[in-house]
């Protein structure tokens, strides 16, 4: 869409757009409602046409597409058209398979470089706001400190 994105409540603060290909590392307090903030974000941005991600590390991928629906009834045509994405990074960690578009089957940093490899080459869209629900699961599972 454009150079740079008004990311609500984030811009807000700053008090200017972000400029395109940036990073925020958001720390949060466990008892914060983090969930609750990224999809604010995400729906608002998705309101305005553009592509938004969400990966899933703490949240079942279910409990994200139900919040998300509550805002938008089109919600399957805006997957259908890429235009929002659950990456599953949940479900595998419950010993079960995951029945996501776009998900993976290991966190372990050598699997998870060829699966996230293979998703980019894939109908990967390229996202405006991708956001992620707790990086500590993957980073606690490769042992970064």
């Amino acid at each position: 869409m454009s150079q740079t994105l008004d990311i609500p409540i984030v811009s807000e603060i700053l008090k200017r757009p972000i400029a395109g290909g940036n990073v925020f590392v958001g720390l949060y307090d466990p008892s914060a409602q983090w969930v609750s903030l990224i999809l604010t974000m995400g729906s608002e941005l998705l309101r305005k046409g553009y592509t938004v991600g969400i990966t899933t590390l703490a949240t079942q991928p279910s409990q994200i597409r139900q919040q998300i629906a509550t805002a938008f009834s089109n919600l399957k045509e805006l997957e259908s058209a890429n235009k929002f994405s659950i990456l599953d990074w949940y479900t595998w960690m419950t010993g079960r398979k995951s029945a996501e578009r776009r998900s993976v089957d290991s966190l372990g940093l050598a699997q998870f470089n060829v699966q996230d490899t293979r998703l980019q080459r894939e109908d990967s869209p390229l996202y405006d706001f991708l956001a992620n629900d707790n990086m500590s699961a993957f980073l606690k599972y490769n042992d970064e400190k």
